[in-house]
């Protein structure tokens, strides 16, 4: 195992995602569309012509190298793989991470141009060698050297207990919404989301979150994305607002993901309707509260709709209100599109519970019990709604709870799925978390034959 330490500051491009998973279903079409204008599927293996070509790609805005995610099996071969130096001087560096492993050449985590002027040698440890060959590539296995040390007593780790550390220490990032162990500068944030990419737009208008991929982009809008990252990297002195974009998203999920969720769970299983109303009435008050101005409630409102209006808009401008009066010349396009996203989701969320609240706040006064089923009825179906839209990764969990500490909750994820080693389907069944066992027997799709 070979461990190695940054020796100054790396300028590094983060592709997010599962973004060096070898699938054909989309999880590679960013790096190799901004590469080589396509995505081929013949070419998911070539990762040697891949950083080769994202290095030559990068060299005129002097970037260090890349960080891609996926799960892999770095405790069997170390931290880092190094591709042999060509004739060119170039070193490709491949490294591991709890959240994005890696084994062998085929997998990737951090990706280094230039490995003598990036990274000192810390230290160099054989280790034990697992019980049975990896694979390599689909259908071909690596044989390690089975030779146990002098003094060694019992069996090596299986393969299975290997494979079953990388999902559990990838497990420890599942909830936090990207990569946390680099320092992200959102103000060069690029994303093939932005609206303004019309080709994606309107591919996705007819397809599920899962069939979702940056392939079938147009060329214009292609070319508009390198116009855009070509801004973004040639003044590396531009240093935007300042703002801390990904603490206020962290803020946005904070606020209302565990109240949104308990919301619902009271929808759907609270009983009777009478006291689910008075429950959820009480958790969309607590919400809105900070937004509400003392004498927004004058007269008669019951029956209109019009006083929640001002609520609403300080919900759902809160957070940007300042940062649009003051730092507004300041934001790079990048924070302006996180800006802009951040207040459509303000919006949209705010916009839901103050919709609920109308039909809520003089509900304790109510006294046509059918109303009461309708209105549940009603609310069940905006939060649902609102919930499958948003998405967020804290809600993507095993239900009912696993039986901590003997089970964990296993997020499907690359190449180890129960279809098969390597499979993934988006136009199949969506994957389901599932509680597995922390020791063996580990479920078959973590023994991966070859």
């Amino acid at each position: 195992m070979h461990t190695y330490a940054t020796i100054r500051d790396l300028r590094l491009v983060y592709f997010d995602g599962s973004s060096a998973s070898k699938l054909a279903s989309g999880s590679m079409d960013v790096v190799d569309l901004l590469i080589w204008n396509e995505f081929d599927e013949g070419r998911i293996w070539d990762e040697y012509p891949r950083i080769r070509a994202l290095c030559k790609w990068g060299k005129k805005w002097g970037i260090d190298g890349y960080v891609r995610c996926v799960a892999t099996r770095a405790d069997v071969f170390g931290q880092f793989t190094l591709f042999p130096k060509d004739a060119n001087g170039f070193v490709g560096l491949q490294s591991q991470s709890p959240l994005c492993l890696r084994s062998d050449n085929y997998y990737s985590e951090v990706m280094v141009c230039d490995f003598e002027k990036s990274v000192d040698l810390v230290s160099s440890v054989k280790i034990i060698p697992p019980s049975s060959p990896i694979r390599h590539t689909p259908g071909q296995p690596i044989y390690l050297d089975p030779t146990l040390p002098p003094g060694w007593r019992g069996s090596p780790r299986s393969y299975a207990s290997m494979v079953f550390e990388v999902v559990h220490s990838g497990s420890w990032q599942n909830h936090r919404g990207g990569e946390m162990r680099f320092r992200l500068d959102f103000s060069r944030f690029i994303t093939f989301f932005n609206p303004k990419v019309k080709s994606l737009v309107e591919q996705r208008r007819v397809q599920t979150r899962e069939q979702y991929r940056a392939k079938g982009i147009s060329m214009p809008d292609l070319d508009s994305i390198r116009s855009t990252i070509d801004l973004a990297y040639s003044d590396w002195g531009a240093t935007g607002s300042g703002v801390d974009w990904g603490s206020m998203v962290r803020t946005i999920q904070d606020r209302y993901a565990k109240r949104l969720e308990l919301i619902d769970d009271l929808l759907q299983n609270g009983g009777d309707a009478t006291e689910v109303a008075a429950r959820v009435r009480e958790q969309i008050l607590a919400l809105l509260t900070p937004h509400m101005p003392f004498g927004a409630y004058e007269g008669d409102v019951k029956g209109r709709r019009g006083w929640v209006g001002p609520v609403a808009h300080r919900c759902s401008t809160t957070l940007t209100r300042w940062v649009t009066l003051r730092l507004d010349t300041s934001m790079t396009p990048s924070e302006r599109l996180i800006k802009e996203s951040i207040e459509d989701v303000q919006h949209e969320i705010c916009r839901v519970i103050s919709e609920i609240w109308v039909d809520a706040f003089a509900i304790e006064e109510e006294t046509d019990l059918r109303k009461f089923s309708g209105l549940v009825g009603e609310w069940r179906a905006k939060v649902l709604k609102l919930m499958d839209w948003l998405d967020w990764p804290m809600w993507v969990k095993c239900s009912p709870q696993c039986d901590e500490p003997r089970e964990m909750c296993y997020l499907p994820m690359w190449p180890w799925v129960e279809g098969g080693w390597g499979y993934y389907e988006p136009d199949g069944p969506r994957l389901e978390p599932k509680c597995i066992p922390r020791f063996s027997p580990y479920p078959s799709f973590l023994d991966d034959p070859v």
